[in-house]
């Protein structure tokens, strides 16, 4: 797999890198994919494609990244790590100055975001060009507010809520960046070790931080504090937790209905957070009968089967990496929500 590198500032192609010892490709469905790239000296390395910022397409592909880290070591045997992550039209360079409400379409709340931080801000000097976007109707809204965080965390963090990936595109033609959001498809697809569509799989349960009730405050304080609530359960199974959503500002919304309502979807996204996790971690055959990239995509809701546990449960493909190296071409898909990570669990308890 070829790799075409671009000058981050023209964005004009200066050279392909198509030797190196391995590359791990990572998209994800939620958030900005990373990748990382493992050089020898023998390699004929040429310092300006490996550059602070040059941005890196697979050739035939679309989704484009940025070198960000590099780690050489210059022993007997030389090598190079590089490493970045893909780019959502730039936005992690811009955090929200000041408030963003969003009351409506999920798809208006991205346009909102990026127009007023990246593309078209009022300070001309935070102004990126080259960067588009294109909605697509999602028929998800999103009743909240977000300030002084990093905006392409936000995005990320809307898209999450609703179920909804977020991608960028780049054109070397015109070059420009497009952000869009895509909801993949069902697929009458089933992973299983038994049937031979996976060749071994990890699979992790865990209900240890799963909430299904919520109890909601928003402005005010002691008996004058508004407070609502969402979800449910009953007995043993009911799990509540407090949500504080006094960030929230009545002012901010046409009525007190729809207030209540932004304080209600604060608590569900968080009960989101909160879901009981099931996930797989799977190695699937890249040339079997199920077919990456042709029978399933990033984003396709799939049925996953596991022979130990006797479990079936239909998942979206939320992350898939890609290996090549001397091996040939490695295939890992995560279906489902993970295991949060200690960053995911930083940027939740900062929302």
């Amino acid at each position: 797999m070829n790799l075409l590198v671009f000058h981050p500032d023209s964005r004009e192609i200066i050279g392909r890198l198509e030797k190196y010892q391995s590359l791990r490709w990572t998209r994800r469905l939620y958030s900005a994919g990373d990748f990382e790239i493992k050089l020898q000296q023998t390699d004929d390395i040429k310092a300006e494609l490996i550059a602070e910022d040059n941005i890196l397409i697979r050739e035939g592909d679309t989704e484009p990244a940025e070198i960000e880290d590099m780690h050489v070591e210059d022993y007997e045997d030389a090598s190079v790590i590089v490493k970045g992550r893909f780019t959502l039209g730039e936005s992690r360079k811009r955090i929200i100055l000041g408030r963003e409400v969003f009351n409506g379409a999920l798809e208006a709340c991205i346009a909102q975001l990026l127009n007023n931080h990246v593309i078209s801000p009022a300070d001309v000097e935070r102004t990126i060009s080259g960067i588009a976007y294109i909605p697509i109707v999602t028929g998800k809204t999103i009743l909240t507010e977000r300030s002084y965080r990093n905006v392409e965390d936000v995005m990320c963090e809307l898209c999450r809520m609703s179920g909804v990936g977020i991608r960028c595109d780049f054109n070397p033609r015109t070059k420009i960046f497009t952000v869009t959001l895509f909801i993949g498809n069902e697929r009458p697809i089933v992973f299983s070790i038994k049937d031979g569509t996976m060749m071994g799989c990890s699979y992790d349960y865990s209900s240890r931080e799963s909430a299904t009730f919520a109890l909601i405050g928003g402005e005010g304080e002691g008996q004058s504090r508004i407070l609502t609530t969402t979800g449910g359960g009953s007995g043993r199974h009911r799990r509540e937790i407090f949500v504080d959503a006094s960030n929230l500002r009545s002012e901010d919304f046409a009525d007190s209905g729809i207030y209540t309502q932004a304080l209600q979807d604060a608590g569900e996204a968080k009960l989101q957070k909160r879901a009981v996790i099931n996930s797989f971690d799977a190695e699937v055959h890249q040339y079997g009968s199920v077919r990456y990239g042709v029978d399933y995509d990033l984003g396709d809701l799939v049925t996953v089967r596991d022979r130990l546990y006797e479990t079936t449960v239909q998942v979206p493909v939320v992350e898939v990496t890609e290996t090549y190296d001397e091996n040939g071409t490695n295939v890992d898909v995560v279906l489902g929500e993970g295991l949060p990570t200690m960053s995911d669990k930083l940027k939740s308890a900062n929302s």
